[in-house]
């Protein structure tokens, strides 16, 4: 077995090391654990999956990340306001789209938590079945 991944290199304590070995030895608990430290892990990553920030901005060469830091809209229009950009109403806006090398990188879910939705993009079926 590979050396760093062995237990009982790092765990000296022998009353400890029991107590891990018997862990593991109940399959459902060791199961358990390793799917629990997955979803973690996927819950730490949940901004890049889902999130009405981009992951990239290019804009005029310059490549911005906004989500790590805050840009306020002057940066990407000129008379734009010192808050924090609006990234979809930006994207619209005639400063950005007249460049074809402007792009955004949106996550695969482009929403975020307190974003509302306009009642008219949302499409309802004309006939419901109940």
């Amino acid at each position: 077995m590979i050396r760093f991944l062995k237990i009982s290199h790092y765990i000296k304590n022998p009353v400890s090391l029991r107590r891990l070995e018997r862990f593991k030895s109940v399959r459902r608990a060791y199961w358990s654990f390793w799917i629990l430290l997955i979803a973690y892990i996927i819950s730490l990553l949940a901004p890049l999956i889902c999130n009405n920030y981009p992951l990239l901005v290019v804009h005029n060469g310059s490549w911005y990340f906004p989500i790590l830091k805050v840009y306020p809209e002057s940066t990407f229009i000129d008379g734009g306001y010192d808050t924090p950009a609006d990234y979809k109403t930006l994207l619209k806006h005639s400063n950005f789209k007249d460049q074809p090398s402007n792009t955004m990188f949106f996550p695969p879910i482009p929403y975020g938590p307190y974003e509302n939705i306009p009642a008219k993009d949302i499409e309802v079926p004309d006939e419901v079945i109940v």
